[in-house]
Protein backbone atom coordinates (compact mmCIF):
# COMPACT_ATOMS: atom_id res chain seq x y z
CA UNK A 1 0.00 0.00 0.00
CA UNK A 2 1.73 3.73 -1.14
CA UNK A 3 1.89 6.29 1.55
CA UNK A 4 -1.11 8.28 0.19
CA UNK A 5 -3.23 5.51 0.39
CA UNK A 6 -1.96 4.31 4.13
CA UNK A 7 -2.69 7.83 5.79
CA UNK A 8 -6.14 7.76 4.48
CA UNK A 9 -6.95 4.45 5.43
CA UNK A 10 -6.09 5.12 8.65
CA UNK A 11 -7.85 8.47 9.00
CA UNK A 12 -10.77 6.87 7.75
CA UNK A 13 -10.52 4.59 10.88
CA UNK A 14 -10.06 7.25 13.11
CA UNK A 15 -12.61 9.60 11.77
CA UNK A 16 -15.22 6.45 12.02
CA UNK A 17 -14.10 5.74 15.43
CA UNK A 18 -15.03 9.30 16.23
CA UNK A 19 -18.25 9.17 15.04
CA UNK A 20 -18.97 5.42 16.73
CA UNK A 21 -18.35 7.79 19.70
CA UNK A 22 -21.03 10.62 18.94
CA UNK A 23 -23.54 8.12 17.65
CA UNK A 24 -24.72 7.53 21.48
CA UNK A 25 -24.44 11.18 22.00
CA UNK A 26 -26.91 12.05 19.33
CA UNK A 27 -30.93 12.48 20.77
CA UNK A 28 -32.45 13.03 17.34
CA UNK A 29 -31.44 11.63 13.93
CA UNK A 30 -33.13 13.54 11.41
CA UNK A 31 -35.23 11.86 8.83
CA UNK A 32 -29.15 0.13 -1.46
CA UNK A 33 -25.69 -1.02 -1.58
CA UNK A 34 -24.97 -2.76 1.98
CA UNK A 35 -21.52 -1.86 3.76
CA UNK A 36 -19.55 -4.14 5.39
CA UNK A 37 -17.99 -3.29 8.53
CA UNK A 38 -14.11 -2.17 7.87
CA UNK A 39 -12.89 -1.69 11.61
CA UNK A 40 -13.83 -4.48 14.06
CA UNK A 41 -13.52 -5.31 17.60
CA UNK A 42 -13.97 -8.74 18.95
CA UNK A 43 -13.97 -12.40 18.17
CA UNK A 44 -16.22 -14.08 15.92
CA UNK A 45 -18.60 -14.84 18.63
CA UNK A 46 -18.73 -11.39 19.88
CA UNK A 47 -17.87 -8.16 17.60
CA UNK A 48 -18.71 -4.52 16.86
CA UNK A 49 -18.27 -3.34 13.97
CA UNK A 50 -17.47 0.31 12.65
CA UNK A 51 -18.58 1.26 8.79
CA UNK A 52 -19.20 3.90 6.42
CA UNK A 53 -18.13 6.34 3.13
CA UNK A 54 -17.89 9.63 1.79
CA UNK A 55 -18.99 10.11 -1.26
CA UNK A 56 -19.07 13.63 -2.95
CA UNK A 57 -18.59 15.23 -6.39
CA UNK A 58 -19.46 18.40 -9.01
CA UNK A 59 -22.32 18.18 -10.61
CA UNK A 60 -23.42 20.12 -13.84
CA UNK A 61 -26.42 20.22 -15.09
CA UNK A 62 -28.05 22.40 -17.99
CA UNK A 63 -32.10 22.58 -18.21
CA UNK A 64 -31.70 23.93 -22.21
CA UNK A 65 -32.11 27.84 -21.05
CA UNK A 66 -28.09 27.96 -19.15
CA UNK A 67 -26.08 25.56 -17.64
CA UNK A 68 -24.47 26.04 -14.09
CA UNK A 69 -22.26 24.21 -11.71
CA UNK A 70 -22.94 22.99 -7.89
CA UNK A 71 -19.91 22.65 -6.03
CA UNK A 72 -20.22 20.20 -3.94
CA UNK A 73 -22.72 17.92 -4.90
CA UNK A 74 -23.44 14.51 -2.91
CA UNK A 75 -23.90 11.82 -4.88
CA UNK A 76 -27.67 10.77 -4.95
CA UNK A 77 -26.51 6.84 -6.17
CA UNK A 78 -24.63 6.13 -3.05
CA UNK A 79 -24.90 8.64 0.37
CA UNK A 80 -22.42 9.52 2.56
CA UNK A 81 -23.04 7.72 5.89
CA UNK A 82 -21.85 5.80 8.93
CA UNK A 83 -22.96 2.99 10.67
CA UNK A 84 -22.65 0.36 13.91
CA UNK A 85 -23.31 -3.44 13.86
CA UNK A 86 -23.22 -5.49 16.61
CA UNK A 87 -23.00 -9.31 16.69
CA UNK A 88 -23.12 -12.02 18.70
CA UNK A 89 -22.90 -16.02 18.16
CA UNK A 90 -20.81 -18.33 17.29
CA UNK A 91 -20.15 -19.64 13.96
CA UNK A 92 -22.33 -21.93 12.06
CA UNK A 93 -24.80 -21.61 15.16
CA UNK A 94 -28.09 -18.95 15.87
CA UNK A 95 -27.09 -15.66 16.24
CA UNK A 96 -27.99 -11.96 16.97
CA UNK A 97 -27.54 -8.66 16.34
CA UNK A 98 -28.18 -4.90 16.05
CA UNK A 99 -27.29 -2.09 12.87
CA UNK A 100 -27.70 1.35 13.21
CA UNK A 101 -26.99 3.57 10.30
CA UNK A 102 -27.43 6.85 9.37
CA UNK A 103 -26.64 9.32 6.36
CA UNK A 104 -26.05 12.76 5.40
CA UNK A 105 -27.11 14.45 1.98
CA UNK A 106 -26.87 17.78 2.67
CA UNK A 107 -25.74 18.48 -1.08
CA UNK A 108 -27.64 15.28 -2.63
CA UNK A 109 -27.90 15.34 -6.46
CA UNK A 110 -31.96 14.67 -4.94
CA UNK A 111 -32.39 18.26 -3.82
CA UNK A 112 -29.74 20.69 -5.76
CA UNK A 113 -31.94 22.85 -8.65
CA UNK A 114 -32.40 26.37 -10.13
CA UNK A 115 -34.32 27.71 -7.49
CA UNK A 116 -32.01 26.90 -4.23
CA UNK A 117 -28.36 27.76 -6.27
CA UNK A 118 -27.32 24.50 -4.56
CA UNK A 119 -27.47 25.87 -0.94
CA UNK A 120 -27.08 22.96 1.72
CA UNK A 121 -29.89 21.69 3.88
CA UNK A 122 -27.76 21.27 6.91
CA UNK A 123 -30.43 19.52 8.84
CA UNK A 124 -30.69 16.93 6.43
CA UNK A 125 -29.69 13.96 8.25
CA UNK A 126 -31.55 10.42 7.94
CA UNK A 127 -31.27 7.49 9.82
CA UNK A 128 -31.34 4.62 7.55
CA UNK A 129 -31.45 1.74 9.69
CA UNK A 130 -31.85 1.11 13.61
CA UNK A 131 -32.72 -2.74 13.65
CA UNK A 132 -32.25 -5.64 15.73
CA UNK A 133 -31.59 -9.49 13.99
CA UNK A 134 -32.26 -13.14 14.46
CA UNK A 135 -29.95 -15.55 12.07
CA UNK A 136 -30.41 -19.37 12.27
CA UNK A 137 -31.05 -22.43 9.88
CA UNK A 138 -34.21 -20.91 9.90
CA UNK A 139 -34.19 -17.75 8.07
CA UNK A 140 -33.19 -14.37 9.52
CA UNK A 141 -35.79 -12.05 11.20
CA UNK A 142 -35.49 -8.36 11.93
CA UNK A 143 -37.18 -5.69 13.59
CA UNK A 144 -37.30 -1.84 13.58
CA UNK A 145 -36.02 0.29 10.72
CA UNK A 146 -34.43 -1.30 7.79
CA UNK A 147 -35.45 -2.25 4.29
CA UNK A 148 -38.50 -4.02 3.33
CA UNK A 149 -38.07 -7.59 1.49
CA UNK A 150 -38.84 -5.64 -1.76
CA UNK A 151 -36.23 -2.78 -1.45
CA UNK A 152 -33.29 -2.83 -4.09
CA UNK A 153 -35.27 -5.36 -5.98
CA UNK A 154 -35.03 -3.44 -9.13
CA UNK A 155 -31.20 -2.28 -8.86
CA UNK A 156 -29.60 -5.94 -9.41
CA UNK A 157 -26.55 -4.76 -10.90
CA UNK A 158 -23.46 -6.26 -11.84
CA UNK A 159 -21.79 -3.98 -13.94
CA UNK A 160 -19.76 -2.29 -11.25
CA UNK A 161 -20.88 0.79 -12.16
CA UNK A 162 -23.59 1.56 -9.98
CA UNK A 163 -22.29 4.11 -7.53
CA UNK A 164 -22.74 6.60 -10.43
CA UNK A 165 -25.57 5.14 -12.47
CA UNK A 166 -28.50 2.04 -12.33
CA UNK A 167 -32.56 1.73 -13.28
CA UNK A 168 -33.07 4.78 -10.75
CA UNK A 169 -31.72 7.56 -12.97
CA UNK A 170 -33.07 10.28 -11.37
CA UNK A 171 -31.03 9.85 -8.62
CA UNK A 172 -27.43 11.33 -10.95
CA UNK A 173 -30.01 15.31 -10.98
CA UNK A 174 -33.40 14.29 -9.17
CA UNK A 175 -33.57 17.85 -7.96
CA UNK A 176 -33.24 19.38 -11.01
CA UNK A 177 -36.51 21.11 -12.52
CA UNK A 178 -37.47 21.28 -16.34
CA UNK A 179 -37.99 24.21 -18.28
CA UNK A 180 -40.88 24.89 -20.35
CA UNK A 181 -40.67 25.83 -23.88
CA UNK A 182 -40.80 29.30 -24.58
CA UNK A 183 -41.25 30.12 -20.90
CA UNK A 184 -39.54 29.80 -17.64
CA UNK A 185 -39.22 26.60 -15.00
CA UNK A 186 -41.86 24.04 -14.52
CA UNK A 187 -42.61 23.33 -11.31
CA UNK A 188 -41.70 19.76 -11.01
CA UNK A 189 -38.56 17.60 -11.37
CA UNK A 190 -36.51 14.73 -12.33
CA UNK A 191 -37.17 12.36 -9.42
CA UNK A 192 -40.90 13.61 -9.68
CA UNK A 193 -40.85 11.98 -13.60
CA UNK A 194 -38.49 9.57 -13.63
CA UNK A 195 -38.53 6.43 -11.12
CA UNK A 196 -37.67 2.53 -10.64
CA UNK A 197 -40.26 1.98 -8.74
CA UNK A 198 -38.50 0.03 -6.57
CA UNK A 199 -40.34 -1.63 -3.76
CA UNK A 200 -40.82 0.28 -0.67
CA UNK A 201 -37.70 1.29 0.49
CA UNK A 202 -37.03 1.43 4.13
CA UNK A 203 -39.60 1.17 7.11
CA UNK A 204 -40.49 0.14 10.81
CA UNK A 205 -41.03 -3.22 9.77
CA UNK A 206 -40.45 -7.04 10.66
CA UNK A 207 -39.32 -8.74 7.58
CA UNK A 208 -38.27 -12.55 7.35
CA UNK A 209 -35.81 -13.86 4.90
CA UNK A 210 -35.87 -18.04 4.11
CA UNK A 211 -32.55 -19.84 3.90
CA UNK A 212 -31.16 -19.87 0.68
CA UNK A 213 -31.45 -22.90 -1.68
CA UNK A 214 -30.06 -23.71 -4.81
CA UNK A 215 -29.63 -19.71 -4.66
CA UNK A 216 -32.92 -18.67 -4.17
CA UNK A 217 -34.29 -16.68 -1.04
CA UNK A 218 -37.58 -15.80 -0.31
CA UNK A 219 -38.78 -12.94 1.98
CA UNK A 220 -41.55 -10.60 3.44
CA UNK A 221 -41.90 -8.06 5.28
CA UNK A 222 -44.79 -5.99 7.29
CA UNK A 223 -44.06 -1.99 8.17
CA UNK A 224 -45.06 1.41 7.79
CA UNK A 225 -43.09 4.74 7.42
CA UNK A 226 -42.26 6.64 10.56
CA UNK A 227 -38.99 8.29 8.91
CA UNK A 228 -38.47 11.59 7.77
CA UNK A 229 -42.38 11.91 8.45
CA UNK A 230 -45.17 9.13 10.35
CA UNK A 231 -47.26 8.04 7.59
CA UNK A 232 -49.76 5.76 9.60
CA UNK A 233 -50.36 3.47 6.35
CA UNK A 234 -49.75 -0.03 6.52
CA UNK A 235 -47.35 -1.57 3.64
CA UNK A 236 -46.12 -4.89 3.17
CA UNK A 237 -44.12 -6.63 -0.04
CA UNK A 238 -42.66 -10.17 -0.85
CA UNK A 239 -39.41 -10.62 -3.01
CA UNK A 240 -37.82 -13.74 -4.46
CA UNK A 241 -33.64 -13.21 -5.11
CA UNK A 242 -31.38 -15.29 -7.09
CA UNK A 243 -27.84 -15.66 -7.01
CA UNK A 244 -25.37 -18.00 -8.71
CA UNK A 245 -22.94 -19.15 -11.24
CA UNK A 246 -23.00 -20.97 -14.24
CA UNK A 247 -19.74 -21.96 -15.62
CA UNK A 248 -18.06 -18.26 -16.71
CA UNK A 249 -21.22 -16.21 -15.97
CA UNK A 250 -22.30 -14.97 -13.00
CA UNK A 251 -26.04 -14.32 -12.52
CA UNK A 252 -28.35 -12.41 -10.17
CA UNK A 253 -32.06 -11.53 -10.07
CA UNK A 254 -34.71 -10.31 -8.00
CA UNK A 255 -38.72 -9.78 -8.41
CA UNK A 256 -41.18 -7.80 -5.57
CA UNK A 257 -44.82 -6.94 -5.56
CA UNK A 258 -45.28 -4.23 -3.17
CA UNK A 259 -48.85 -3.11 -1.73
CA UNK A 260 -49.89 -0.36 0.77
CA UNK A 261 -53.39 0.68 2.87
CA UNK A 262 -56.72 -0.33 2.84
CA UNK A 263 -58.29 0.73 -0.52
CA UNK A 264 -61.08 -1.19 -1.85
CA UNK A 265 -59.36 -1.37 -4.97
CA UNK A 266 -56.07 -3.02 -4.88
CA UNK A 267 -53.19 -0.83 -5.32
CA UNK A 268 -49.59 -2.46 -5.15
CA UNK A 269 -46.26 -2.37 -7.61
CA UNK A 270 -44.65 -5.18 -9.61
CA UNK A 271 -41.00 -4.66 -9.86
CA UNK A 272 -37.46 -6.60 -10.47
CA UNK A 273 -34.08 -6.86 -12.28
CA UNK A 274 -32.10 -9.24 -13.79
CA UNK A 275 -27.99 -9.09 -14.53
CA UNK A 276 -25.87 -11.37 -15.93
CA UNK A 277 -21.95 -10.81 -15.73
CA UNK A 278 -19.30 -12.91 -18.01
CA UNK A 279 -16.31 -13.03 -15.90
CA UNK A 280 -13.62 -14.05 -17.98
CA UNK A 281 -14.25 -10.92 -20.53
CA UNK A 282 -16.03 -8.50 -18.08
CA UNK A 283 -18.67 -7.94 -20.41
CA UNK A 284 -22.43 -7.46 -18.72
CA UNK A 285 -26.22 -7.32 -18.99
CA UNK A 286 -28.46 -5.88 -17.05
CA UNK A 287 -31.98 -5.27 -17.57
CA UNK A 288 -35.30 -3.58 -14.86
CA UNK A 289 -38.57 -2.99 -15.21
CA UNK A 290 -41.71 -2.41 -13.07
CA UNK A 291 -45.56 -1.29 -13.03
CA UNK A 292 -48.54 -0.61 -11.32
CA UNK A 293 -51.27 -3.39 -11.32
CA UNK A 294 -53.91 -0.79 -10.90
CA UNK A 295 -56.21 -0.54 -13.90
CA UNK A 296 -56.78 3.37 -13.96
CA UNK A 297 -54.98 6.93 -14.94
CA UNK A 298 -52.37 5.84 -12.43
CA UNK A 299 -50.81 3.83 -14.04
CA UNK A 300 -46.94 3.37 -14.19
CA UNK A 301 -44.24 1.59 -16.54
CA UNK A 302 -41.20 1.65 -17.00
CA UNK A 303 -37.76 -0.69 -19.02
CA UNK A 304 -34.59 0.00 -18.74
CA UNK A 305 -31.41 -1.71 -19.86
CA UNK A 306 -27.53 -1.25 -19.61
CA UNK A 307 -24.54 -3.13 -20.53
CA UNK A 308 -21.30 -2.81 -18.69
CA UNK A 309 -17.31 -3.98 -19.85
CA UNK A 310 -15.06 -4.15 -16.73
CA UNK A 311 -11.12 -4.76 -17.11
CA UNK A 312 -8.41 -4.25 -15.34
CA UNK A 313 -6.53 -1.78 -17.48
CA UNK A 314 -4.38 -0.38 -14.72
CA UNK A 315 -2.78 -2.24 -11.82
CA UNK A 316 -4.53 -0.14 -8.89
CA UNK A 317 -8.13 -1.82 -9.78
CA UNK A 318 -10.57 -2.72 -11.81
CA UNK A 319 -11.96 -0.06 -14.52
CA UNK A 320 -15.76 -0.67 -15.66
CA UNK A 321 -17.81 1.34 -18.28
CA UNK A 322 -21.29 1.27 -18.79
CA UNK A 323 -24.21 2.49 -20.63
CA UNK A 324 -27.75 2.61 -20.31
CA UNK A 325 -31.20 3.47 -21.38
CA UNK A 326 -34.52 3.91 -19.63
CA UNK A 327 -38.25 4.53 -20.69
CA UNK A 328 -41.33 5.29 -18.74
CA UNK A 329 -44.61 5.94 -18.68
CA UNK A 330 -47.66 7.51 -16.15
CA UNK A 331 -45.28 7.94 -13.93
CA UNK A 332 -45.87 12.07 -13.02
CA UNK A 333 -49.35 12.04 -14.17
CA UNK A 334 -51.16 10.00 -17.02
CA UNK A 335 -50.26 10.26 -20.78
CA UNK A 336 -46.84 11.65 -19.83
CA UNK A 337 -43.40 9.95 -21.05
CA UNK A 338 -40.49 10.19 -20.46
CA UNK A 339 -36.90 8.94 -21.80
CA UNK A 340 -33.40 9.06 -20.33
CA UNK A 341 -29.42 7.59 -22.23
CA UNK A 342 -26.54 7.53 -19.60
CA UNK A 343 -22.74 6.85 -19.70
CA UNK A 344 -21.01 6.41 -17.28
CA UNK A 345 -17.01 5.24 -15.85
CA UNK A 346 -15.57 4.36 -12.71
CA UNK A 347 -11.91 3.32 -11.72
CA UNK A 348 -11.20 1.70 -8.58
CA UNK A 349 -8.62 1.89 -6.31
CA UNK A 350 -8.68 -1.16 -4.23
CA UNK A 351 -5.84 -0.10 -1.29
CA UNK A 352 -7.79 2.53 -0.94
CA UNK A 353 -11.07 1.51 -1.12
CA UNK A 354 -11.92 4.21 -3.07
CA UNK A 355 -13.40 4.69 -6.62
CA UNK A 356 -13.23 7.53 -8.72
CA UNK A 357 -16.77 8.22 -11.18
CA UNK A 358 -18.06 9.76 -14.21
CA UNK A 359 -21.29 9.92 -15.77
CA UNK A 360 -23.53 11.98 -18.10
CA UNK A 361 -27.16 11.31 -18.60
CA UNK A 362 -29.58 13.18 -20.36
CA UNK A 363 -33.85 13.32 -19.71
CA UNK A 364 -36.66 14.13 -21.83
CA UNK A 365 -39.97 14.39 -20.79
CA UNK A 366 -43.36 14.68 -22.71
CA UNK A 367 -47.11 15.24 -21.46
CA UNK A 368 -50.03 17.08 -23.04
CA UNK A 369 -49.69 20.01 -20.73
CA UNK A 370 -46.98 21.97 -22.09
CA UNK A 371 -43.52 21.35 -24.03
CA UNK A 372 -40.09 20.49 -21.91
CA UNK A 373 -36.42 20.98 -23.09
CA UNK A 374 -34.14 18.21 -22.36
CA UNK A 375 -32.08 18.18 -19.44
CA UNK A 376 -28.55 16.85 -19.52
CA UNK A 377 -26.29 16.31 -16.37
CA UNK A 378 -22.69 15.66 -16.03
CA UNK A 379 -21.81 13.93 -12.28
CA UNK A 380 -17.86 13.32 -11.09
CA UNK A 381 -16.47 12.27 -7.94
CA UNK A 382 -15.35 9.86 -5.66
CA UNK A 383 -16.47 7.34 -2.79
CA UNK A 384 -14.60 6.56 -0.21
CA UNK A 385 -15.28 3.28 1.93
CA UNK A 386 -14.06 2.47 4.94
Amino acid sequence: MDEGCRARSDRGIATTAFVAGLLAMIAEAGAGDTLVPDLTIGNEAFNLGFYGQVDTGVLHADDGRDGRWYVPAGNGNSSTRFGILFHAGEPGHASFGANYEFEYDAFSTKYLNQENDGDPDWNRFLTRKAEIFVDSRLGKLWFGQGSMASDQTAEVDLSGTTVIGNSNVSDLAGGQLFAVKGGGLSGFSVKDVFTNLDGVGRKLRVRYDTPTFAGFTLSGSYGTQVIPEPTDVDEWDAALRYAGEFGAFRVAGAVAYSGKGRERRPYGVYDGSVSLLHVPSGLSLTAASGHNDRKDDSDRAYTYAKIGYQRDFFAVGATALSADVYSGSGIRIAHSSGSSWGLQVVQNFDYCQTQLYLGYREYDYEDREAGYKPLRALLTGARVKF
